[in-house]
């Protein structure tokens, strides 16, 4: 019970403790630009560009959020509109300066009105307004619509490069193994077509002529055939021996017909 009871305490305690920090902290806003009388008049509905100064804010890396102040009421007088930079004032860094454009909601009276800035509660003075009721075209009710950002997310961005990433990639891929492919099918037809040609080579040949051709083309056919046989061997020596002779006889024809018999069909 006693630690219930110091618990309790110890929070109202810091609770009170941060009210007071608050209430030191105090602001004004006014137009930005430079007006030639103590305050510029302006109507109901009109955006300006002005600024906000709060002070003290000792946390050197503190700065507000855009998003805690873009598209709200800086109290009833003020709507926040656009919000241009937020940064600490060049001449006393206790001070961070909100510029910014406003739309006036309402007759705003020269004081101060006590308004919520991000995580803080303050007095606010209002400096430099005169804002004027037009009597002959009074203001409709003013409805502010917040806006939407129709900028293209980074994420989106990032989920479209990688997909065309992907798409070229496979687009690529494919084009390869398919222009790969048209290859290897057209070396087979032409292998096919070369098997077929020296296929009829072999077994069509009758004569001399026939046989020394065979011979001196052996380096072309031969490397369509698993490897070379004795029989083809004993067919090449055999015209190797008489290949040179003007004229061949009949036992040696007859002796190079014989082994010529042995492979005429190593082509199928």
């Amino acid at each position: 019970m006693k630690n219930l009871i110091f618990l309790f305490t110890f929070l109202f305690l810091f609770l009170n403790t941060q009210k007071v920090f608050c209430e030191d902290i105090q602001g004004k806003i006014k137009p930005n630009f430079i007006i030639k009388n103590s305050s510029a008049e302006f109507k109901i509905g009109e955006t300006i560009p002005a600024i906000i100064e709060i002070w003290p804010i000792n946390d050197s890396n503190f700065l507000f959020k855009k998003e805690e102040i873009l598209d709200k009421r800086i109290s009833k007088e003020f709507f926040v509109s656009q919000i241009k930079d937020i940064k600490r004032s060049e001449n006393n860094p206790e001070v961070v300066q909100i510029f910014l454009d406003v739309t006036l909601a309402s007759l705003a009276p020269t004081g101060n009105s006590m308004v919520e800035i991000g995580e803080y509660k303050l007095p606010l003075a209002i400096e430099g307004f005169k804002i004027i009721d037009d009597i002959k075209n009074p203001p409709k009710k003013i409805v502010f619509l917040k806006q939407k950002n129709y900028g293209i997310p980074l994420n989106y961005l990032l989920i479209c490069f990688f997909v065309f990433l992907i798409s070229f990639s496979l687009v690529v891929i494919f084009s390869i193994r398919r222009i790969r492919n048209k290859k290897i099918k057209k070396i087979k037809e032409e292998e096919i077509l070369t098997r077929k040609k020296w296929k009829d080579k072999f077994e069509q040949a009758k004569s001399r002529s026939d046989f020394e051709y065979l011979y001196k083309t052996k380096d072309q056919w031969s490397k369509f055939l698993p490897k070379i046989t004795p029989p083809i061997n004993d067919f090449l020596n055999s015209i190797n021996r008489y290949q040179f002779k003007a004229k061949w006889s009949d036992s040696e024809l007859v002796e190079v017909i014989q082994y010529y018999e042995n492979i005429k069909n190593i082509f199928g």
